[in-house]
């Protein structure tokens, strides 16, 4: 997955589930990633919004992806 490219295309994340502490998003393209909420404090996390906002969270999963691949 292109991190870069999904910023470029300022595409938007939907909320998908709620799962074991964890919100769960995916972004148009198709890639989906957990944003926890513990440490989140008094943080709004909307249905829908814009991709750049979970660039973080994006990250961390695609790198722990890509570590589980090269193992």
């Amino acid at each position: 997955m292109n991190l870069d490219k999904v910023l470029q295309n300022n595409e938007s994340v939907s909320f998908m589930f709620f799962l074991s502490g964890k919100l769960w998003y995916r972004t148009e393209s198709g890639f989906k990633f957990p944003v926890p909420i513990k440490g989140s404090g008094q943080s709004v996390f909307l249905n829908e919004d814009r991709v750049n906002r979970f660039y973080p969270y994006i990250k961390a999963h695609a790198e722990k992806l890509e570590k589980a691949k090269a193992a």
